[in-house]
């Protein structure tokens, strides 16, 4: 027997029934169990080092493999899927966490990949950057914190 479960367009899905009772689930417990799977992915960049200047605002092709067995990503649903990155100085601390979000351009199936533009805007300040590329579940959780696997390139701003 299956049970579908849906909590909107970007998380339909197909589960097998468990034996037993019914139970409820927390808006986190669904999270960590339910839709634990949503989450695999891979990200490759296409280069891995690219030089910009100052405050340059450009886009960077990135391939997103969905890795999921049963989930469609989307970016047009009420809880979007983005394409988005942190930037990390040369020290490997955090210059900026929470950037520009690339709307994917359509859903990503099962197994299925995509090439997209990832906008990326650089800081002011000259130096060498690492960029890294991750998919945001929007309000919910970035794909690298759930074990999707997200990409890294090299950024030298001058």
């Amino acid at each position: 027997m299956l049970e579908v479960f849906s909590a909107g367009r970007s998380f339909d899905a197909v589960y097998t029934k468990r034996s037993g009772p019914a139970r409820e689930l927390s808006l986190a417990a669904a999270a960590s169990d339910l839709f634990a799977s949503f989450y695999r992915s891979r990200i490759d960049c296409m280069e891995s080092s690219v030089s910009l200047r100052c405050s340059e605002v450009t886009t960077i092709p990135v391939r997103l493999t969905n890795m999921a067995p049963h989930a469609t990503w989307r970016s047009d649903s009420q809880i979007p899927v983005f394409c988005s990155y942190h930037l990390y100085n040369r020290d490997g601390s955090v210059l900026s966490f929470d950037n520009v979000r690339t709307p994917l351009p359509a859903p990503v199936a099962p197994g299925g990949s995509i090439v997209i533009p990832l906008v990326v805007s650089m800081p002011d300040t000259a130096d060498t950057y690492r960029v890294q590329v991750d998919l945001v579940h929007e309000g919910i959780t970035w794909f690298a914190d759930r074990g999707g696997e997200s990409g890294t390139l090299d950024a030298v701003v001058g």
